[in-house]
């Protein structure tokens, strides 16, 4: 009997032992990948770009993924996380979706000392999937401003806004929409 109430202790203490292993589990990583394929000019003119690493805003700085359940309050999904930062993730995709509008003769991703006709600045305003949307929704906005690097004078600036759909109310549904979002971005800065 001893036995048995010993085999059945110890089976129960693993099961509660692996629920602690499941519940300190590392979050699960989702990642932004979506480029433009926009292709505007056959023959780049000999203009450089300079593309700046984005800024996030102070509430995006981290690789939490951020949803709204009440209007005007942010929450991060616990088990779930970007693999870094939005503004790191946009970063590669914003200069890889200006070299394919084969616009200009190169596109070069900060830092660098090379000499550039033109800078794009931006800033990481909002990434977010939005609950009080049945079905929620992601929204992505960026704030843009080209430079003119000789006469350092502000050309254009722009906000680039999109939100997207997504598939199911969970957090891979958010990441699916905010690719969407990402693509419809990637898209409408080429075209600008």
């Amino acid at each position: 009997m001893k036995k048995i109430f010993f085999i059945g202790f110890l089976v129960l203490g693993l099961v509660s032992l692996t629920g602690c292993f499941n519940q300190y589990a590392p979050p699960k990583k989702y990642e932004l990948t979506a480029v433009s394929r926009q292709q505007f000019a056959v023959h780049p003119t000999k203009t450089t770009l300079l593309v700046s690493q984005p800024v996030p805003i102070l509430t995006y700085q981290s690789a939490d993924m951020l949803y709204v359940n009440e209007h005007y309050q942010l929450a991060p999904f616990v088990k779930n996380t970007w693999s870094v930062p939005p503004a790191e993730m946009l970063f590669p995709l914003m200069t890889q979706s200006l070299q394919n509008t084969h616009y200009f003769s190169a596109v070069i991703p900060a830092p660098t000392f090379a000499y550039t006709d033109w800078r794009l600045d931006s800033h990481v305003m909002k990434l977010q999937q939005d609950f009080t949307h049945k079905p929620s929704i992601v929204v992505l906005e960026l704030d843009a401003t080209l430079i003119n690097n000789l006469t350092a004078n502000v050309i254009a600036n722009k906000q680039f806004y999109a939100q997207a759909t997504a598939p199911s109310d969970t957090p891979y549904g958010g990441v699916i929409a905010a690719n969407i979002a990402c693509q419809q971005v990637m898209d409408e800065l080429s075209r600008w």
